[in-house]
């Protein structure tokens, strides 16, 4: 059986404010990867990835291996720009495995344009606020923004 966080309520362990939690557990909704941010610094950090993704020629990015990226319930998560062809209606998939989850989230130029922009509304609202980045019912799971929640 997969090993899926089912604790969603807890506070999420922080060593910095700055730090940017990415926890997957199952949800509401269904399967769940929640970006739990504090600090306006840490969500200007997560839209430059997504910039630097719609900028780049051929990208891919091992989420959690960035710093100031914590991951529960998540051992690999790939971003990558889709180059040379139309992004699929299923853009996020996730693979249960020994240590958490593997996320792949593929996204074109445009679509990480669009992820970018979505967290400008974040950052205009101050917070505490939330944003999703997923489609409910077609990705293999939701992705939600939450700052400073």
């Amino acid at each position: 059986m997969a090993d899926v966080s089912l604790e969603s309520d807890r506070p999420p362990m922080r060593e910095d404010p700055d730090d940017i939690i990415v926890d997957h557990y199952q949800g509401s909704y269904g399967a769940t990867i929640r970006f739990d941010i504090q600090e306006p610094t840490a969500l200007a950090y997560l839209k430059s990835i997504f910039t630097s993704l719609a900028g780049s020629t051929a990208s891919t990015i091992d989420l959690i291996s960035q710093r100031s990226i914590k991951g529960e319930g998540i051992r690999q998560f790939i971003l990558e720009t889709i180059i040379n062809e139309r992004e699929p209606l299923k853009t996020l998939k996730v693979v249960q495995g020994q240590g958490g989850a593997s996320v792949r989230w593929s996204r074109s130029h445009d679509g990480w344009i669009e992820a970018a922009e979505l967290l400008d509304g974040l950052s205009a609202s101050g917070g505490p606020a939330h944003q999703y980045l997923t489609q409910e019912g077609v990705d293999d799971a939701i992705v939600e923004v939450a700052f400073r929640e």
